[in-house]
């Protein structure tokens, strides 16, 4: 029993890790060099599950990088931008988007990887993870040490 206590503590130290890293990362690609890049698919859809529905944001776009034309559709670390009113997504693309092009963030140790919206994923989600690990994890420490 104990080895399996063990195992869940594991799983939730390296579920606030990853959320935490992944965050860490978009306040990073800020940092990194924009380019400009020609939008080539835009197309938000909508994703239902069995209580409600959210709209989801898809894009493929084409920037330079030293002379080498890349292909990218990475929106950010965690590669979703969800929302439920398609509204809310028509705008931050309009604030972000204009004549067809975009501004992408793009690591220049790794040119192939960009970011079209760092810091615009579902918060609700690495935000209430983050925080219910943490929670939980204190719980089985404190409990498992007494």
């Amino acid at each position: 029993m104990e080895i399996i206590a063990n195992l869940f503590k594991l799983t939730i130290i390296l579920l606030f890790i990853i959320n935490v890293f992944k965050i860490i990362i978009d306040f990073i690609y800020i940092l990194f060099p924009k380019k400009q890049a020609k939008i080539k698919l835009l197309r938000i859809h909508e994703e239902k599950n069995q209580h409600e529905s959210f709209f989801c944001l898809n894009i493929i776009y084409e920037y330079e990088f030293k002379g080498e034309i890349i292909n990218g559709s990475k929106l950010n670390s965690f590669n979703n931008i969800y929302r439920k009113k398609r509204s809310d997504l028509e705008s931050i693309i309009n604030k972000r988007s204009y004549n067809g092009y975009i501004d992408v963030y793009v690591n220049p140790f790794f040119p192939k990887k960009s970011y079209a919206f760092p810091l615009r994923w579902n918060k609700i989600f690495p935000i209430s993870s983050i925080i219910i690990s943490t929670v939980v994890f204190l719980i089985l420490y404190f409990t498992s040490n007494l």
